[in-house]
Order: structure tokens, then C-alpha cells, then sequence
């Protein structure tokens, strides 16, 4: 973690902001190689809007992360580095309590959007922002929760951030997505040709579940601490994502291994 200008304030080599404790049980997967493996099985009938942007690697960032955070109005950025020799993966990020209007289909809005709030920030901001204006492969969203009444109408039904967004800022969205993509699956298989029980089941199995996570967003959105609301830990202030992962046990699908 780095100030203004660029002095480092706090670093770890037992955890990592998106991960948590690098010795707990979960296994973080880097989201190129986790969105390879999904494009590859699901193949080319998917149109596909990827998160976060590249830039080139000049900070030299080899299995490091580095976090800058500045206040009132808070902004901030996180880039990854995984090699050396590899392009980076940035996310950055501004407070705006009225709520930002900015049109879903004009990315090239949303990025002098994004330029117009951070770009006069402190570290390497101004150059993280030179990098995302050409960068393909960026993706603007808002923070933000979904709860819904019912996932499914008909034959139609959603999956992850589109139906039960617990927040990006607790850094579950993923996880709570591949669940929901197992149990929707696996249900599916088990019913048969009868897709609306298929649903129903999927959301039974899984709704509990979300809930939960859902109500611990909210609680950690609550708590001072960090600038985005979230409890802090001993890693210099940050928050722990890796604590707030809720354990669930898997059922056991013959019906989706056979198909």
C-alpha cells in the first residue's frame, strides 16, 4: 500500500487484499485463467463483457498487488501484477454518494467519466488513466446490491451479479456466481425436460445462502474503518475479504455428470 507519492505505507507477504490469508483453504484463480476456462467450455454462441482493464506492467509488479486510497472525496486505485514480463490488471475506483449517471452502452463516456474523477489523484493515477483511454478491455460498473424476489419468470432465469449482486465491494461476487452456476446446472439436470421445477429447486438450494452474504455486506458496508465503508484488520487497515467467504457444501449431481 503506497501514498501520494508513491511511499509505501504497509506490505504483506502473508495476505493479499483480494484473497485474504494466503495459508486459509481457499484458492484464488486468477480471473484471465478463471474467464479462458469458462469461454472455452461454454464456447463462441456467448457474447462476453469482461471486467477491470490492462495496461503495461511499468511498475515491474511480479506476484504483488499494489493499493493506493485517497479521501474526500475518496478515490482509488489496485494494480496487479502477476509476472514481470506480464501486462498488468487495474481496478480504479471513486466515492459519489449522489450516484454517477453515465450510460451503459458508451464506454468511451464512461472512461472520460472515470478520467474526470480520478485522474488528478496522487501515485500514478494520471498515467493509470492514460493506459485505460486505450485499453480494450475495460469494464464500468457501480458498487452496488441486487435483491430480488425471484430469480426465474418462465424459462428465463439469472444467474450471479444479475440476479443477487452481493456487493463487489466484499470481493464474493465470483464465488457466489460459480456457486449459482453449479447449483443451477446440477438442478436443471436433475429435473429433466421440466426447466421451471429445475429453477425453482436451484433457487431452494441457493437463496439461504445468498442471503447471508447479502446481509454481510451490508453489515460490513456499515462499519468504519476503510473508505469503503468495510471492517478493518491488521493488514494496515484493509479490509480481509477472505474472512467474509461463507462455507457450502456441494450436492453431489449424477444427473449433470451423465449429461
Amino acid at each position: 500500500m503506497v501514498d501520494a507519492s508513491g511511499r509505501e505505507i504497509f506490505r504483506s507477504t502473508q495476505s493479499t487484499l483480494t484473497g485474504g490469508q494466503l495459508d486459509s483453504p481457499d484458492i484464488e484463480i486468477m480471473r484471465d485463467d478463471l474467464c479462458r476456462t469458462l469461454h472455452e467450455a461454454a464456447g463462441d454462441s456467448v457474447e462476453y463483457l469482461f471486467a477491470v482493464f490492462s495496461t503495461p506492467n511499468f511498475l515491474g509488479l511480479d506476484c504483488w498487488e499494489v493499493i493506493y486510497q485517497q479521501d474526500e472525496p475518496y478515490l482509488g486505485a489496485l494494480v496487479m501484477g502477476l509476472r514481470e514480463d506480464a501486462p498488468a490488471k487495474v481496478y480504479l475506483g471513486f466515492s459519489d454518494p449522489a450516484g454517477a449517471d453515465y450510460d451503459l452502452g458508451d464506454v468511451d463516456g464512461q472512461k472520460r467519466l472515470m478520467a474526470e474523477r480520478v485522474a488528478d489523484g496522487g501515485w500514478v493515477l494520471p498515467e493509470l488513466v492514460n493506459h485505460m483511454m486505450d485499453a480494450g478491455d475495460f469494464h464500468f460498473y457501480r458498487l452496488c446490491q441486487v435483491r430480488m424476489n425471484s430469480w426465474s419468470r418462465g424459462r428465463a432465469v439469472l444467474v450471479g451479479d444479475a440476479g443477487y449482486a452481493v456487493s463487489p465491494g466484499t470481493g464474493q461476487a465470483t464465488t457466489v456466481a460459480m456457486l449459482g452456476a453449479y447449483v443451477l446446472a446440477g438442478e436443471l439436470a436433475t429435473q429433466g425436460d421440466d426447466v421451471v421445477a429445475g429453477m425453482a429447486a436451484y433457487e431452494e438450494e441457493l437463496r439461504d445462502y445468498v442471503t447471508r452474504h447479502q446481509d454481510i455486506a451490508l453489515e460490513y458496508d456499515a462499519k468504519p474503518g476503510t473508505p469503503s465503508g468495510g471492517v478493518s484488520s491488521d493488514q494496515g487497515g484493509l479490509p480481509d475479504f477472505g474472512s467474509l467467504t461463507l462455507p457450502f457444501h456441494l450436492k453431489d449431481y449424477p444427473a449433470l455428470v451423465r449429461s
